[in-house]
C-alpha cells in the first residue's frame, strides 16, 4: 500500500509540474459551423483536426465545433468525412471565433475518417478509437432509426449482444461471454459508470439520460481496461449528453406501442399489451458562460411475457405423464429428489420435483419507469467547463440475474461534479440504489410450497403413495401421487397446496414480498459507489505527440443486511480500486501512428496488476488503413464474485473469496453436479446386470459398483481455490478502406486468451462428509432434504481462448443509404473443468440496414434486418438452447419544419417471429410504435 500511495503522489505531482510548464503556451479556441455546399444543410459527423499535429482533433456534431489549438493563427484545419471531399480551410486572427466551413459532396480521406469522439483521456483518445474500430449512432440515427428506443437501436451495430430482460431493461455486451448481470462489459454516461453498485452492472437505461438528451452513442468491441478499467473486459458502450450550451431549447416527446400484434381467438388481432412513453427536455444558456439543462421521461407499459412452460429437461410440460417436469419459467419446483422405481421390466431413477409456479402468477407484467436528470454547467473559459448534475431513476420491472427478480420501486440516485479544462480534468460521482419492495420469484414460490409442507414431508408422501399406493390410491400413478403430496392430508401442520389467485394464495404472497428474513423473498440491496478521478493531457514533451495521465479510486460500500453479502449486524463490508495509468499518442513517419498505454490495478483483496497495450495504425493510401493492437488485462472478481452467499430457494449462490466458502463448509462436503449425473447414468445402466435379490438390494450393489465416480468429484481444497482476478491477452487487427469513394469497408479479427477464467462451479453439498462416509454421502446426492445445491465463483484451472471476426460495409447514394455487418464469433476451447464458461453469444449474427433519412422533401425511411443464429446459453438461472431467428425492422418518418416537429410510425420485429435473446427470459414479439416530438433547439 505504501508503495501505492507514493506512486500516487509521484502522478499528482506530474501533474502540477505538466500544469506550470503548458500555462506557458498560448492556446486559441476555434468556433465554426460546417454546411453542406449543395443543400445549405448542417453536417454530422465531419473530423476537423489540425494540420500541424493530427491527433488534435474534433468531431463536427450537428454543423457546429470547437477545438483548441496550441498555436498562433494563421494556422490551417483539415475537414474530412464519409461522402465529402477533403478541404483545408486557413484559421486567421479575424475568422477563428466564427469560421464558416461548406463541404461540397463525394470525396472522402479515410486517414481521420474513423475519429468519433473524445474521452477524459484526451484528444489522443482519437487515436484509440481508430485502432479499435468502433461504431457510432450519431444524432441522425438515432432520429432515423427503425427502432422503439435507443437501447434496440444498438442490436445493429456489428458484434453487439443485446440481452431482453424486460420491456424497460436490455444489457449490452460483444465477443461473448454474455450474462443479463455482465460485468466484463462497461457503460458510460458521459464518463460516468452508470452501474447500479450492488449488481455491479448497468440496468439498461433505467436511471440514464432520457432519448431527447442524447447526443450519441458509442460502441467500442473489445479489451478497453487501459481506458475505461480494470472490468472492461468484452467492450464499453459511451452515452454523450447535449450540451445546453449546443442545443438549447424545449423538446417533448411521446411514443406509444402496441405489444406483441397477433390473432385473437375469435378472428380479427389483438395486442397482448400497450406503452406509452412521454419526455420532457428544457435548456437553456444565460450567456456564453452559464446555462443549464433538465429532462425527465415517464414510462407506463405491459411488460413483456416470460410464459416458456416447457420442461427445462425436455420431457413432456403434462404434470400427469412427467414427475420430472420442472418449468422454464415455473418456480418452486427447482427442488427435487431422484426416486427409484421399479416398474416391471424397467429399473431406473425418475427424477421427482415439486409442484410449481408460473411466473404470470407471482408477478403482475407491468413496467413503470420515471427519470429525472438535471445538470448547472459554468465556463471560467472558453476552454473550460464546471459541471454539476443530478440523475434520479425510479422502476417497476423484470430482471434476470440468478433468478427472475421483481424490481418494485427500485431506485438508482446518482451525482456528479466535474471539471474539463484544456489540460486538466477531474471528476467527483456517486451511485447509491434502493432495492425498495423488490422480491425474488424463485424465493417466493418455494416459501409458499413451504407454508404447505416441508420438502423431507412431501417427497416421502410422494414416494409412499407412488410405490404403494393408500386405500383409495392406485401404486405407480405419479398424477395420484403428487396429488396426494400437494393436499394437506395427515396432520394440521399440512395444509392443501395455496391455488395460484386464491384469496390464500394471494394473502401469503402479500406476507412473504414483504418479509427479508430467512422466511421472506424480499431483497435488501442499498448498496452505494464512491468514485474520484482525474486526469491530465501533455503535449509538449515530445514533438508531435500527447501523453495523458490519470489516476482513479473506487469505494463500494454494499448494504444488503445479510440477504446477498455476509454484511450482518457488526460485520460491514466494503470494497476499494485504485488505478494509475498514462497513454502515449504520436505520429511518427507519415501515415504511422502508434498508441501506447499503461495502466497500473489494485484492488483491496488483490495486489498491483500492470498491464500495458500497444496499438499501430498505418495509412497505405489516402483510401485504406491498417491497424494492430495488443494489449494484456486483468478483470478483478465482481463485488458479488467476491462476496455472495445468497440463499435463492433451489440453490445457493456463493462468491469465491475463502471466508465464504469455508463458512458454508463446502471443501470436503460436496460433489460436482457433472459427477453425481455420471454416478446416476452409471447405476442406471448396471442395475439390469444384477438379476438376483430386492430392487432395494440391487440398487445397493449399483451404487457401490460405482462409487469411484463420486469419489473422484469430491470438492477439496485442489478443487476449488480461492478466486482470483481474471486475465486476458488480446490480439486485433483489421483494415478500413473507401471503395469508389461512396463504399466504407471495415474488416477485422481477434484473438483473447483468457487464464484464470472466472466462471461457476456447480456443486451439491451432502449432510453427511463423503469424506468420512462415502456410502451414506451417495444416499443423500438425489435428495433435497439432504443435501443442497451450490453455485460457487470461481477460475478454470485450464486457459480459454475465443477469437472472432467482424465485417463492417456502408454504401452511400444520393437516393439511399445502406449498411451490411456480420459477426462471427467462437470459443475455441471448451474446458474440461468442473467449471461452466457461458460463452452465451451466436455463432454468427449479421445485421442490414436500407433506407434514407430525406428521400423527399421532409420525408425518410428506414428497413433494419438482424439475423441471430442459435445458441447455448448458460447461467446460474438456467441452461438452454436459443433457436435461430430473423427480425425486420421498418420506420417512415416526417418532418414538420414550420411546427419544430418529426413525427415516426414504425414497427420491430414485423414478421411476428417470436424470439429470445436469453433462456428463460420474456419473449418478444411484434411491435408496432409511433412517435411525436416537438423540438425547439436550432440543432
Amino acid at each position: 500500500m505504501n508503495k501505492f500511495f507514493k506512486g500516487l503522489l509521484v502522478c499528482l505531482l506530474l501533474f502540477s509540474a505538466s500544469s506550470w510548464v503548458n500555462a506557458q503556451t498560448e492556446t486559441v479556441t476555434v468556433k465554426g459551423l460546417v454546411t453542406n455546399a449543395s443543400t445549405g444543410e448542417l453536417v454530422d459527423g465531419v473530423n476537423v483536426v489540425y494540420e500541424d499535429d493530427k491527433t488534435v482533433g474534433v468531431l463536427v456534431s450537428q454543423g457546429r465545433f470547437q477545438l483548441d489549438i496550441e498555436s498562433t493563427p494563421p494556422f490551417f484545419l483539415i475537414f474530412s468525412g464519409i461522402g465529402y471531399q477533403e478541404r483545408r480551410v486557413q484559421v486567421t486572427i479575424n475568422n477563428f471565433q466564427n469560421l464558416q466551413v461548406t463541404l461540397v459532396e463525394s470525396t472522402t480521406q479515410l486517414d481521420d475518417v474513423s475519429v468519433l469522439g473524445e474521452s477524459n483521456e484526451g484528444k489522443g483518445a482519437d487515436l484509440i478509437l481508430s485502432a479499435f474500430s468502433p461504431d457510432k449512432l450519431t444524432l441522425a440515427d438515432l432520429k432515423h432509426s427503425a427502432n422503439l428506443n435507443l437501447y434496440d437501436g444498438l442490436s445493429t451495430l456489428k458484434a453487439v449482444d443485446l440481452t431482453t430482460q424486460s420491456y424497460l431493461v436490455k444489457t449490452v455486451n460483444t465477443r461473448g461471454f454474455n450474462t443479463t448481470a455482465n460485468t466484463r462489459f462497461t457503460q458510460v454516461v458521459d464518463g460516468i459508470d452508470n452501474q447500479a453498485p450492488g449488481l455491479n452492472f448497468s440496468i439498461g437505461n433505467l436511471a440514464g439520460l432520457t432519448d431527447l438528451d442524447v447526443e450519441s452513442m458509442v460502441v467500442i468491441p473489445g479489451a478497453q481496461s487501459a481506458q475505461y478499467g480494470s472490468g472492461t473486459f468484452n467492450g464499453v458502450l459511451q452515452i454523450n449528453s447535449k450540451s445546453p450550451f449546443e442545443y438549447p431549447g424545449v423538446a417533448v416527446q411521446y411514443k406509444a406501442a402496441s405489444l406483441g400484434l397477433q390473432k385473437a381467438p375469435l378472428g380479427g388481432y389483438g395486442s397482448n399489451g400497450l406503452a406509452n412513453e412521454l419526455a420532457f427536455r428544457y435548456a437553456h444558456a444565460f450567456n456564453d458562460r452559464f446555462a443549464f439543462k433538465v429532462s425527465t421521461t415517464y414510462i407506463k407499459a405491459d411488460d413483456f411475457l416470460s410464459n416458456n412452460y416447457n420442461d427445462v429437461n425436455g420431457g413432456d410440460s403434462d404434470l400427469d405423464d412427467n414427475p420430472s417436469y420442472s418449468g422454464v419459467n415455473v418456480y418452486g419446483d427447482e427442488t427435487g429428489v431422484f426416486l427409484f422405481t421399479v416398474i416391471p421390466g424397467e429399473f431406473k431413477y425418475t427424477p421427482i420435483f415439486r409442484t410449481g409456479y408460473k411466473e404470470e402468477d407471482l408477478a403482475i407484467n407491468k413496467v413503470e419507469n420515471l427519470k429525472a436528470n438535471a445538470s448547472f454547467h459554468f465556463k471560467p473559459s472558453d476552454s473550460e467547463e464546471v459541471i454539476v448534475g443530478l440523475n434520479h431513476g425510479l422502476a417497476d420491472a423484470m430482471i434476470t440475474g440468478d433468478n427472475r427478480i421483481a424490481l418494485r420501486g427500485f431506485s438508482i440516485l446518482q451525482g456528479k461534479a466535474e471539471y474539463q479544462g484544456r489540460k486538466l480534468s477531474l471528476k467527483g460521482y456517486f451511485t447509491k440504489q434502493n432495492s425498495g419492495e423488490s422480491f425474488d420469484l424463485g424465493l417466493l414460490a418455494k416459501q409458499i410450497n413451504l407454508y404447505a409442507k416441508d420438502n423431507a414431508s412431501w417427497f416421502r408422501h410422494y414416494e409412499s403413495v407412488y410405490k404403494y399406493g393408500t386405500i383409495f390410491v392406485d401404486s405407480l400413478d405419479h398424477k395420484q401421487a403428487r396429488e396426494f403430496a400437494d393436499s394437506g392430508i395427515g396432520r394440521s401442520e399440512w395444509k392443501n397446496r395455496p391455488e395460484a389467485n386464491s384469496d390464500e394464495f394471494n394473502t401469503l404472497k402479500a406476507s412473504i414480498v414483504n418479509d427479508a428474513g430467512p422466511s421472506g423473498a424480499r431483497i435488501v440491496d442499498n448498496s452505494a459507489m464512491y468514485n474520484l478521478s482525474a486526469a491530465y493531457k501533455e503535449t509538449g514533451l515530445f514533438s508531435n505527440a500527447v501523453v495523458n495521465f490519470g489516476v482513479n479510486f473506487r469505494q463500494y460500500l454494499p448494504e444488503s443486511k445479510g440477504t446477498i453479502f455476509p454484511d450482518t449486524l457488526g460485520n460491514d463490508i466494503s470494497l476499494y480500486e485504485a488505478s494509475l495509468y498514462s497513454t502515449f499518442d504520436k505520429e511518427f513517419t507519415e501515415g504511422l501512428r502508434l498508441h501506447g498505454a499503461l495502466r497500473v490495478d489494485k484492488n483491496e483483496n488483490y495486489p498491483i496488476f500492470v498491464n500495458p497495450i500497444v496499438a499501430i495504425l498505418k495509412d497505405l493510401n489516402a483510401e485504406t488503413n491498417l491497424r494492430l493492437s495488443i494489449q494484456r488485462a486483468v478483470r478483478f472478481p465482481s463485488l458479488r464474485e467476491q462476496f455472495q452467499n445468497q440463499d435463492l430457494g433451489g440453490r445457493v449462490i456463493l462468491g469465491g473469496l475463502d471466508p465464504i466458502i469455508d463458512g458454508n463448509e463446502i471443501r470436503g462436503n460436496s460433489f460436482t453436479i457433472s459427477s453425481i449425473y455420471s454416478f446416476n447414468r452409471a447405476v442406471e445402466a448396471d442395475l439390469e446386470k444384477f438379476d438376483q435379490g430386492t430392487a432395494d438390494y440391487r440398487l445397493t450393489l449399483a451404487e457401490l459398483n460405482n462409487l469411484d465416480i463420486l469419489k473422484a468429484g469430491i470438492i477439496t481444497k485442489n478443487e476449488l481455490n480461492e478466486i482470483r482476478p481474471e486475465k486476458v491477452i488480446s490480439l486485433e487487427g483489421g483494415f478500413k478502406s473507401f471503395l469508389w469513394k461512396r463504399l466504407f469497408i471495415d474488416v477485422g479479427g481477434y484473438y483473447n486468451g483468457y487464464t484464470d477464467f472466472i466462471g461457476i462451479y456447480r456443486l451439491v453439498r451432502v449432510q453427511t462428509s463423503p469424506l468420512i462416509d462415502l456410502v451414506q454421502a451417495s444416499k443423500q446426492v438425489n435428495n433435497d432434504s439432504q443435501s443442497r445445491e451450490y453455485y460457487v465463483a470461481g477460475n478454470s484451472k485450464e486457459s480459454v481462448r475465443t477469437f472472432g471476426l467482424e465485417f463492417n460495409s456502408e454504401y452511400t447514394h444520393r437516393l439511399f443509404i445502406a449498411k451490411f455487418n456480420a459477426t462471427y464469433n467462437r470459443l475455441i476451447t471448451n474446458t474440461s473443468s468442473d467449471i461452466t464458461p457461458a460463452f452465451n453469444t451466436p455463432e454468427l449474427k449479421m445485421n442490414f440496414v436500407f433506407g434514407q433519412n430525406s428521400v423527399l422533401k421532409n420525408f425518410g425511411y428506414r428497413f433494419n434486418v438482424r439475423y441471430r443464429e442459435g445458441f447455448m446459453w448458460e447461467s446460474a438461472f438456467l441452461d438452454g438452447m436459443l433457436p435461430t431467428y430473423t427480425a425486420l425492422d421498418f420506420q417512415l418518418n416526417w418532418r414538420l419544419p414550420k411546427l419544430n416537429s418529426d413525427i415516426k410510425l414504425g414497427a420491430n420485429n414485423l414478421t411476428g417471429t417470436r424470439y429470445t435473446n436469453h433462456f428463460g427470459g420474456p419473449t418478444v414479439d411484434r411491435i408496432w410504435f409511433i412517435s411525436y416530438t416537438f423540438n425547439t433547439s436550432s440543432n
